[in-house]
C-alpha cells in the first residue's frame, strides 16, 4: 500500500478501508497495479460513468487490460449509460442484470474490494474496504457467478434499448399470487391476439373467479380488432349460470366476439400420475408464452389449484406453443365435421337396415315353400342357393342394426337360465349341414368338449351368447376351409367347454389361416378386416365382444402354439 495513505487505513486482520475519494481512487489504483490473471466486477447503474469518467482510473483499468488480465463486467445497462457501457466492451466481456443493486469487486479470486457509491452531481466513490480473508472471498466469488450466469450479454440488451429488440427470456415463477398477477397483466396488454387452453372446467371455474373472462370480455370490448380464440372444455358445467358474484360471467356471455372452441375434458385428479401434465396455456400477440402447471385439478381457489408457470418470449419456444394451439384448433373442426359425418352415416345405416329387412322376410318364407313344392332337383338347389343368400343377407343388417345399437348405448339384455351345453350342441348340428354343401368336403372334424357331462346353466341372453358363438364359428368355418380348401386333409374345429370357479369359459379353435399380425392391434374393433379378399364385414367381432362384455364377461383371442390356427375365448360369470 502507498505509504501516502497508510495512515488513512484502518486494518483489522485482513480488512482494509479507505476513507475519502482521493484514497479510494489511489487504493483502486494499487489493486489494479497487482492482479495478475483475473478481475470480475459487478457495479450497479451508476459504476460505469465511475468507471470511464475517472481518466486515472480508467488508464489503469486499460494498463490491466494490456497485461492479458481477463475482465468481467456485471452491470445494469439503461439509456442513461450505454455509451459507459461500450466503453467498458473495449476491455471487457459486459453482462447486463435488471435491477442489479451490488458494487464489488474480486481479483484473481484473492481480494475482495466493496466501494460506497453516491449520487450527487456526478457518482463518487467516498469509501471503500478491501478484505483478503479466503471464505469471505470466496463466497462473493460464487455469488458473482451466480450473478454471471444470470445476466445476459451487453450487447443483447444494448439491441433491445437502440432498437427495441427485446432479448429471449425463459423465466420460472413460483409465488402463486405472482403467478396470478403475470397472467391477467398479460392478458391485459394483448394488443392484436390471444389463444388460450384451459385444460378442464374447474381450471376454467377458478379462472373466472379471479375475473379472466371478465378481463377478456372488456378486452374485446375496447379493442374490436384484438383476435381472442380459446380450447376449453364446453360442458354444463362451463355454461353455468352468473353465480352471485359480479366478477364471474359465463362462456356464453363471451360469445360471438371471442371464438371458442370444445376439447376433451383432461382428467386430473390428486391420485392420478400424470396430473403435473395439466397445464394453462396463453400466447399473447404471437410473441410471448405463458404456461401454468395445474397441480391439482380438485382445488378450489386458483392459488392451491396450480404450481410453478414458465414466461418467455423465445421465439423457438413461443412458436412451438403456438403450433400446439393451433394443431388443437384445426382438430376440434375436423372432429366436429367427422360427428356431423359420422351421424348421417349412421342415420344412413339404420334406415337401410330396416328397409332391408322388409323384403329379405318374404325372400326367405317364399324360397322355402318353393323348395319344399320343387319336385326337380337342380330347381331344389338353386332354390336353396338363393335361400343361402337371403339368411347371409338377414344377418348382414341384424349386425348392422346391432351395431348401431352397441354405438348408442341401447343394447338391451334379456336374461334366463338355460343350458349352455344343449345351445352348443345344436348350434354344431345346424352348422354341420352348411359345411357339408358349402365345403363340399367329408374331411370335416366339428364338435364339443366339455368337462361338464350334463349340464352347463347360465343366466343371459340366449339369443345373443348364441350369436356370439355363431360369429366366433363362422369364422372358424371361413379361415379354415379358406387354407384348406384344395387340400385333402381334415377340417378341425372344436368348441370346448369349462367351468373354472365362478365363470365358465367358452374356447373356438380351429387349424386354419390363424390370426394376421396386423389385425391384431384391432381385432375386436369396428370394420377390423384385412382387406376384401378375408370376406366378412368385420361387424361380428366387434358385436360379439360389447355381448359379452354386456353380461359382464370378457373375450380375447390367440394364434396356436403349433402355428396352426387361432383359438378364441370368452368367459361368462356363473351366478349363485
Amino acid at each position: 500500500m502507498p505509504p501516502d495513505i497508510k495512515k488513512e487505513l484502518t486494518t483489522i486482520e485482513n480488512t482494509e478501508v479507505a476513507y475519502g475519494i482521493e484514497n479510494t481512487i489511489k487504493m483502486t489504483i494499487q489493486l489494479l497495479s497487482i492482479i495478475k490473471s483475473k478481475l470480475d466486477v459487478c457495479a450497479d447503474f451508476k459504476g460505469p460513468a465511475i468507471f470511464v469518467e475517472k481518466e486515472i482510473i480508467w488508464k489503469a483499468y486499460n494498463d490491466t487490460k494490456n497485461r492479458g488480465v481477463k475482465i468481467r463486467f456485471i452491470t445494469e445497462i439503461t439509456k442513461d449509460n450505454i455509451f459507459y457501457c461500450n466503453k467498458l466492451s473495449e476491455i471487457g466481456e459486459v453482462k447486463h442484470l435488471e435491477g442489479l443493486n451490488s458494487n464489488f469487486g474480486i481479483a484473481d479470486e484473492l481480494d475482495y474490494t466493496a466501494p460506497t457509491i453516491s449520487q450527487e452531481y456526478a457518482p463518487t466513490v467516498p469509501m471503500m474496504i478491501h478484505i483478503s480473508i479466503k471464505d469471505f472471498v470466496d463466497q462473493h466469488q460464487y455469488f458473482f457467478n451466480l450473478l454471471w450466469n444470470k445476466a445476459i450479454p451487453a450487447k443483447i440488451r444494448l439491441l433491445e434499448i437502440e432498437h427495441g429488440i427485446k432479448p429471449d427470456v425463459i423465466e420460472t415463477i413460483q409465488s402463486p399470487l405472482k403467478i396470478q398477477n403475470w397472467y391477467l397483466n398479460i392478458i391485459e396488454s394483448a394488443q392484436n391476439e390471444i389463444m388460450l387452453i384451459v385444460p378442464t372446467t374447474n381450471i376454467l371455474k377458478l379462472q373466472n373467479k379471479i375475473g379472466v373472462l371478465q378481463l377478456l370480455k372488456d378486452l374485446v370490448t375496447n379493442n374490436r380488432n384484438l383476435q381472442n380464440r380459446i380450447l376449453t372444455p364446453l360442458n354444463k358445467a362451463s355454461e353455468e349460470s352468473k353465480s352471485d358474484s359480479k366478477n364471474v360471467i359465463s362462456l356464453s356471455d363471451l360469445s360471438p366476439s371471442i371464438q371458442i372452441r370444445n376439447i376433451e375434458e383432461m382428467n386430473s385428479t390428486p391420485t392420478t400420475i400424470d396430473k403435473t401434465a395439466l397445464s394453462i396455456i396463453i400466447i399473447r400477440d404471437r410473441k410471448e408464452s405463458f404456461v401454468i402447471e395445474v397441480k391439482d385439478n380438485s382445488k378450489e381457489t386458483f392459488g392451491e389449484a396450480i404450481g410453478f408457470a414458465t414466461y418467455s418470449n423465445s421465439k423457438p419456444t413461443v412458436l412451438s406453443y403456438i403450433s400446439i394451439f393451433e394443431s388443437f384448433w384445426l382438430q376440434t373442426e375436423i372432429l366436429k365435421k367427422l360427428k356431423e359425418t359420422e351421424q348421417i352415416q349412421k342415420d344412413f345405416i339404420n334406415i337401410a337396415a330396416h328397409e332391408l329387412k322388409s323384403p329379405i322376410q318374404p325372400i326367405l318364407g317364399f324360397t322355402r315353400i318353393l323348395i319344399d313344392r320343387a319336385t326337380d332337383k337342380n330347381q331344389r338347389d338353386l332354390q336353396e342357393i338363393v335361400l343361402r343368400n337371403a339368411k347371409k343377407l338377414k344377418r348382414l343388417t341384424e349386425d348392422i342394426l346391432e351395431a348401431s345399437r352397441i354405438e348408442s348405448q341401447t343394447l338391451e339384455l334379456h336374461k334366463e337360465y338355460f343350458n349352455l351345453n344343449e345351445l352348443l350342441q345344436n348350434i354344431i348340428n345346424d352348422f354341420k349341414d352348411q359345411m357339408i354343401k358349402e365345403c363340399n368336403s367329408q374331411y370335416i372334424e366339428l364338435k364339443v368338449i366339455s368337462n361338464e357331462q350334463d349340464h352347463v346353466y347360465v343366466n343371459a341372453d340366449k339369443n345373443r351368447i348364441n350369436q356370439v358363438i355363431y360369429n366366433l364359428l363362422s369364422n372358424a368355418i371361413r379361415f379354415t376351409f379358406k387354407i384348406k380348401r384344395e387340400i385333402k386333409e381334415e377340417y378341425k374345429i372344436t368348441i370346448i367347454l369349462e367351468r373354472k370357479e365362478n365363470q365358465i369359459i367358452v374356447t373356438v379353435k380351429d387349424n386354419g389361416q390363424g390370426i394376421d399380425e396386423e389385425i391384431v392391434p384391432r381385432l375386436f374393433t369396428k370394420f377390423a378386416t384385412k382387406s376384401q379378399t378375408s370376406g366378412g364385414t368385420g361387424l361380428g367381432l366387434f358385436i360379439s365382444k360389447n355381448i359379452v362384455e354386456a353380461h359382464g364377461g370378457k373375450i380375447w383371442a390367440e394364434n396356436n402354439n403349433n402355428g396352426k390356427g387361432a383359438a378364441f375365448y370368452f368367459r361368462l360369470p356363473l351366478e349363485g
